[in-house]
């Protein structure tokens, strides 16, 4: 019968051994730091979508406005009911929103908001040569404080257009009052709540 016998310090070295490869395994001398997130995939407007949605999770203002168009713009349901649009205003451009997203998707929690939660749930897709329109229903999720979720739902037709270096951008937003029971607020006023809550 053969018997083998590894003593303490051995195996405690061999542990070692094995704790420090597995923590420093994949560390190149190219690594700076924790892996990021591969680059969103923009070829096609449900990548900007998706992309959206994910910058609104991780509250990042600045590629979500980097999604806009220059000449983006959102035409409210109810313009009647939006604080900084006077008649007959009926919509708000890309300052107003990019002032918005600026409020509402802040990296550290300095605002009333706790969390920002985006679902688009496509309808249909209709293709115009270098520009997309997709039907969506969108609800815009904020938590205040632990456990209040204001929850706003729309239908919103996005329009989206192809730039020269084949992504694409997020040109208009046309929201129409969705059917849910449950939703007291449009998209629209959530996001306008945002930039008058004081």
């Amino acid at each position: 019968m053969l018997t083998a016998t590894i003593s303490l310090p051995r195996l405690l070295a061999a542990a070692f051994a094995i704790v420090s490869l597995a923590a420093f395994a994949g560390c190149g001398s190219e690594s700076t730091g924790p892996a990021q997130p591969p680059p969103p995939d923009l070829s096609t407007p449900e990548g900007v979508i998706v992309a959206l949605r994910d910058y609104y999770s991780r509250r990042q203002s600045a590629p979500a406005i980097g999604l806009l168009a220059p000449d983006y713009r959102f035409i409210p349901a109810l313009p009647e009911k939006i604080p900084f649009l006077e008649p007959p205003e009926t919509q708000w451009d890309r300052g107003i929103e990019v002032d918005i997203l600026t409020e509402l998707l802040v990296a550290e929690r300095t605002t009333w908001i706790d969390q920002v939660l985006l679902e688009v749930t496509k309808r249909t897709r209709i293709d115009r040569g270098d520009e997309v329109e997709i039907e969506a229903d969108v609800q815009l999720s904020l938590l205040v404080g632990v456990d209040q979720f204001e929850k706003a739902r729309s239908t919103i037709t996005m329009l989206f257009r192809r730039k020269t270096d084949g992504d694409f951008e997020l040109v208009e937003e046309i929201e129409v009052l969705s059917d849910a029971p449950d939703i007291l607020l449009t998209v629209g006023e959530q996001k306008a709540r945002v930039l008058v809550q004081e």
